[in-house]
C-alpha cells in the first residue's frame, strides 16, 4: 500500500520515472535529492487535496518507527495493525525473550498449554504459536497480533523495557490535554 501511494505522490510531483527507495532522501543521500524549487513549483500548481496527500505521505515516510510519536499517532488514529501486518517467519526469528514467548503461547493456546510448556525451548513454544496461527492446532487464531503491534504498544513482562512505550507518554499527555 505504501509503495502504491509513493507512486501516486511521485506522479503528482512529476517524478513518475524515479524509482528511489524513498521519496524523501535521508541524510546519507546528500547530493541525490530532488530540486526543491521544482517540487515547490509542482505543489503550488496542485489543489489543496493533492497537496495534503503529498504532505501526509511525506510525514508518514519520515516518521521514525518505534518512536513515541508513531505510538501516539497509531493510538489517536485507531490504527489496526492486522490490516497491514501479520506475524511472519522474521518476527518469530527475532523473538527471543522466553517470558514473552510463553505469554504469547498463553494468548493463542490458553493457560493450560502455556503452563505445560513453561520449560519447553523457545523454538518449541514459537512452533506452538505458529501452529495455532496456521490452523494446525485448535483454537485457530488467524487474526492474532502480538501486544507489540497494538496501539498503545503493550509489553509481555512487568519489567517493560519498550522504549517506544516510554517515549510515547509525553505525546499521550499532550493528546489528552488537547482533547479536553
Amino acid at each position: 500500500m505504501f509503495a502504491a501511494e509513493r507512486k501516486v505522490v511521485r506522479e503528482l510531483l512529476g517524478q513518475s520515472g524515479a524509482n528511489d527507495e524513498t521519496l524523501v532522501h535521508r541524510r546519507d543521500d546528500y547530493g541525490r535529492c530532488h530540486v526543491l524549487a521544482a517540487i515547490f513549483a509542482k505543489l503550488v500548481a496542485l489543489d489543496d487535496e493533492a497537496v495534503m496527500r503529498v504532505f501526509t505521505f511525506v510525514i508518514a515516510e519520515t516518521l521514525t518507527r518505534g518512536s513515541g510519536l508513531v505510538e501516539a499517532l497509531g493510538e489517536k488514529l485507531e490504527t489496526n495493525m492486522s490490516n497491514h501486518w501479520t506475524p511472519d517467519e522474521t518476527f518469530f526469528d527475532l523473538l527471543r525473550h522466553k517470558e514473552a514467548i510463553n505469554a504469547m503461547v498463553k494468548q493463542v493456546a490458553g493457560k493450560a498449554t502455556a503452563d505445560a510448556h513453561i520449560t519447553s525451548t523457545a523454538k518449541v513454544q514459537k512452533s506452538i504459536i505458529v501452529q495455532h496461527l496456521d490452523g494446525t492446532r485448535k483454537p485457530h487464531k488467524a487474526d492474532w497480533q502480538p501486544r507489540y503491534m497494538s496501539f498503545p504498544m503493550r509489553s509481555y513482562t512487568k519489567r517493560g523495557g519498550l522504549e517506544a512505550v516510554e517515549s510515547a507518554k509525553p505525546f499521550a499527555k499532550a493528546l489528552k490535554k488537547h482533547a479536553a
